[in-house]
């Protein structure tokens, strides 16, 4: 007997499906055109089929068990963060870590520290009841910067046309290795909190009731064994991989589809050997990929088989739509755990622009990646706050004790709106810039449409009203300067043919002939203009004409060698000078009698008689 099934995870499968084959129709319009990003549009699809909205999945239902919501999402941000980590650092150049390593270390270190210091002094000033190491503990959080949400402003059409390729890299660079240096920040805070709990112990340390112990506990167990033994594991771990990989390829053991997954089955390897150990896989995951593409072979072979573009979108629309629905919307209201909703707002925008940008602006000059104010300030905003903060939200929410019952309650809500609130602000930067910057671009070229100067009858003919365009005597003088050249009919239109055409009404019907412009460029002056041949007219052609009329003593012993010019262009244009000097009054008048652009004079229906009647030599001068 068929029934109908509407869990969870069939309705949650339903609405991934939807959503990837409805993006996919219209992604290149949304992403190349609209520019907005695919986590933007991800979370908001999740918080609208979310338990606070149209109710389809809650994740918060998941929780069979005390915590296992919990674990859940510290699971699927742990996996998909270490495996968009390892992808980033395939992505850097060739010995990128080792060639940015000053910049890379400003921006890890005095950036980051002050970054944490600044948000955990807006948490203490707006978020009530809360003592400052639970701030430092909130704010390092949010500390880190999130490659996934680092990839809208790192890759794709505007990325390539407006970003340099520097401050792409060294976004990237940082990104991905932030996210495993946020555990210094955040463990800091947290066993000074445990040293004052008689009973709480953090990752298996026993808490010790003096700062100097708390200190030393926090360099070798997180410094040395998270930090340093990551860093050593993971290059060792990537320059194996590539190792393994060539060798296998130059043998040809290896097939394309298993070298396309040998990126993600090495990220697999780093997150298991590395959490079995105890130690930091993040960051052991971003050493290991640039470690592993360190001679830039790999990075290029991933790009040209883009199974790693795939494996982000899948990725992505997967792990957002899932923060959508998680977001805790009830505690923004009603003034829960005694903190207004205004206040969440307020924070968010003041962490998204103080947290970051004041500080790579002032340190820029130490980070040679950062070449200009311009480009400090871009990577100064494109700080994102994403997966990383939620996954070390729950981080912190294991490790709390259970006495910390306020700052355990505030944790999630807290980041969770700043996730939020940045992808929001990040997501909707590109559309709205992009939309300024056109409208700004409209508005000057009417603006400067409006205020061309114009002449009164200037362009004036049947069928324009008045219609003008810009001009002045220094246009019309600028004819004067060159001497004016006997036009051939061109296209098969005899000069008499359009002679014929009607005239518009008030169009003068005299042409002041101007001085006739000869095309000199290394030929004979003296020759009629009818009998020109067509190369000295467009001396470009002068090679295939000969080559075609090589017998024409007329073209050959009139062609000067190239660079010199010819003994009878000196004499001619001498001769053409002195028949075209006149007095100040004469130049006038032939510039008054000069017919406005785009009018023609009267005298053409009149002289269009004797025209016809014309020898070729006698056509109309212009």
């Amino acid at each position: 007997m068929p029934e109908i099934d509407t869990s969870d995870l069939n309705v949650s499968l339903a609405t991934l499906g939807v959503f990837l084959c409805v993006y996919g129709l219209i992604s290149y319009l949304v992403k190349d055109k609209l520019y907005f990003s695919e986590p933007l549009i991800a979370m908001v699809i999740g918080v609208a089929i979310g338990p606070h909205a149209l109710n389809w999945i809650d994740p918060l239902a998941w929780d069979e068990s005390p915590g296992w919501g919990d674990y859940i999402t510290l699971s699927v941000t742990r996996v998909v963060i270490g495996i968009q980590v390892l992808f980033a650092g395939i992505d850097l150049p060739k010995k990128y870590l080792k060639l940015e390593f000053q910049s890379l270390m400003v921006l890890l270190l005095p950036v980051m520290t002050i970054a944490w210091l600044i948000s955990a002094g807006l948490v203490r000033a707006l978020i009530p009841g809360l003592t400052f190491l639970e701030c430092l503990c909130i704010a390092a959080c949010v500390t880190p910067t999130d490659p996934i949400l680092a990839n809208s402003i790192t890759k794709g059409r505007f990325a390539e046309k407006h970003v340099p390729g520097h401050v792409r890299n060294i976004l990237v660079g940082e990104s991905g290795a932030n996210d495993g240096l946020g555990y210094p920040f955040l463990f800091l805070p947290l066993l000074l909190i445990v040293s004052r709990s008689p009973h709480a112990e953090v990752r298996g340390t026993y808490p010790v009731h003096d700062l100097g112990s708390t200190i030393a506990v926090w360099i070798y167990d997180i410094w040395i064994y998270q930090i340093l033994l990551s860093i050593v594991v993971g290059f060792l771990i990537g320059h194996v991989a590539r190792k393994t990989l060539r060798y296998a390829q130059e043998k040809e053991f290896i097939d394309h589809e298993s070298f396309i997954a040998y990126g993600f089955g090495l990220a697999a390897l780093v997150m298991g050997t590395m959490g079995m150990i105890g130690s930091d896989d993040l960051l052991a995951c971003f050493v290991a990929g640039n470690s592993f593409s360190w001679d830039d072979y790999t990075r290029i072979a991933a790009e040209e088989a883009r199974f790693q573009n795939i494996l982000d979108g899948l990725l992505n629309a997967a792990t957002f739509i899932y923060i959508g629905a998680i977001i805790p919307w009830s505690a923004y209201e009603n003034n829960m755990y005694s903190v207004a909703g205004w206040r969440y707002v307020v924070l968010a925008i003041l962490i998204l622009l103080l947290r970051r940008p004041p500080v790579v602006i002032g340190l820029y000059w130490f980070v040679p990646a950062l070449r200009n104010l311009r480009e400090a300030t871009f990577a100064g905003y494109f700080g994102p706050i994403g997966v990383s903060a939620v996954f070390y939200a729950q981080v912190a929410l294991k490790n709390l004790p259970e006495e910390r019952e306020h700052v355990r309650n505030l944790v999630v809500p807290v980041v969770y709106f700043m996730v939020f609130g940045s992808i929001m602000a990040h997501g909707m930067s590109l559309p709205l810039g992009m939309l300024y910057a056109r409208t700004v671009t409209l508005t000057r070229t009417m603006t400067a449409a409006s205020l061309l100067p114009t002449r009164a009858g200037v362009g004036a003919s049947a069928g324009t009203s008045g219609a003008s365009l810009p001009l002045n005597k220094a246009d019309i003088k600028r004819v004067d300067e060159f001497p004016a050249a006997r036009l051939e009919p061109m296209g098969g239109v005899s000069t008499s043919a359009l002679e014929t055409l009607p005239a518009p009404a008030g169009m003068p019907t005299s042409i002041t002939p101007l001085p006739s412009i000869r095309f000199t460029h290394g030929f004979d002056d003296s020759t009629p203009a009818t009998s020109t041949p067509r190369h000295r007219l467009h001396p470009s052609r002068r090679h295939s004409h000969a080559a075609h009329h090589s017998t024409s003593e007329d073209d050959t012993d009139t062609v000067a060698p190239l660079g010199t010019r010819p003994a009878s262009v000196s004499s001619a244009a001498s001769e053409r000078a002195s028949e075209h000097s006149s007095s100040p009054e004469q130049d006038q008048q032939e510039l008054d009698s000069v017919a406005p652009l785009g009018t023609r004079p009267a005298s053409v229906h009149s002289a269009s008689g004797e025209e016809q009647s014309r020898s070729p030599q006698e056509h109309v001068s212009v």
